[in-house]
């Protein structure tokens, strides 16, 4: 994976995480964005929910810089490094298995 310049400047990975409703609840603003704001080399970039006002409205609660409603969208940024996933009650991805995926 080649890292972008922003990347190489800060020595910070930049996180994209899909499963992240404005309302507070679940894993990821329980769980996910306080542990990974505690650690100094980890940025939370982006946010994936269902929809883009859903999406738009989670980056706005959790001051996260990217918002998507389509997670092979957030895959495809190059300014994010690892993807957390998180499964809800939904049926994951085509070849997925519900765990964390990262690349």
């Amino acid at each position: 994976m080649a890292e972008n310049k922003e990347n190489v400047m800060t020595g910070r990975l930049r996180v994209g995480i899909v499963g992240a409703s404005a309302d507070g609840q679940g894993w990821a603003p329980i769980s996910h964005f306080p542990a990974l704001r505690t650690l100094p080399d980890f940025e939370i970039a982006a946010i994936c929910t269902a929809h883009a006002d859903t999406a738009a409205a989670a980056a706005k609660v959790y001051g996260v810089e990217r918002a998507y409603h389509d997670y092979n969208a957030m895959v495809q940024e190059p300014n994010i490094d690892p993807r957390l996933r998180r499964r809800q009650g939904a049926e994951p991805p085509p070849g997925r298995d519900g765990r964390a995926q990262c690349r």
